[in-house]
């Protein structure tokens, strides 16, 4: 790079440069990648677009919640209102470890997804899923990370299971984030039933109301059981 710059990395040998070929060299198209990794969204205008909705102060909270207490979160709303980019920026922004994150599809199984977080935590073995789900359990034990599930309405009820499973062994933060659809499941299966005793109202479902919550309302949280009442 030094003699890049200065200007002798191309020049030719007996001219006292390094007489690198022009037509074979790569050093400029990685000097143009790396650019436009670290200053292509200054260069480009996309920069500090992220704006802080209410969305974003209750994801955040929610996170906050999870992190600091060791517990499992389930966040709700409606689809489009940025739940998503609010859990991307929480990451980007507030997180020194970075947490294991999993998108979710409509398609995805109870094998695929602990596969999914196996292959998180470079696990990269064949197994059953309850043999997958120590080796996970083990590893986060060892070197704990948090754990982001977005879209979390679209697992199966056994993942969910796998979820708290996991959390039994590991207590690790855990944030469910998705529709109404996956707290109505949480708070219904038999298969979280023993974590939900365990965690009360540490379990902090919320939601994001078109109307903002009574001025009398102190805490965002209500309990994991019964409706909300923002």
């Amino acid at each position: 790079m030094d003699t890049y710059l200065a200007g002798t990395y191309f020049l030719p040998k007996k001219d006292g440069g390094e007489g690198q070929d022009p037509q074979t060299s790569t050093i400029e198209n990685s000097i143009r990648v790396y650019r436009e990794r670290v200053e292509g969204t200054v260069r480009h205008g996309y920069a500090n677009t992220f704006k802080r909705t209410r969305v974003w102060e209750q994801v955040g909270q929610a996170c906050d919640v999870a992190i600091n207490e060791n517990v499992i979160v389930v966040v709700y709303g409606r689809p489009g209102i940025g739940k998503s980019r609010c859990l991307i920026e929480y990451a980007l922004q507030k997180m020194r470890t970075a947490p294991i994150t999993v998108l979710c599809s409509r398609n995805i199984t109870p094998r695929f997804f602990v596969q999914k977080l196996a292959k998180e935590l470079h696990i990269e073995r064949q197994w059953t899923i309850p043999d997958l789900e120590e080796a996970v359990a083990e590893q986060l034990t060892r070197y704990p990370r948090p754990l982001f599930i977005d879209q979390a309405n679209f697992l199966h009820e056994r993942s969910l299971g796998t979820v708290c499973h996991l959390w039994e062994l590991a207590r690790i933060p855990i944030v469910l984030l998705g529709t109404k659809a996956l707290f109505e499941l949480f708070t219904k299966s038999k298969l979280t039933e023993e974590v939900r005793d365990q965690l009360g109202v540490r379990c902090c479902p919320t939601t994001f109301p078109r109307m903002r919550p009574p001025s009398g309302l102190k805490h965002p949280y209500p309990k994991c059981t019964g409706e909300l009442s923002l």
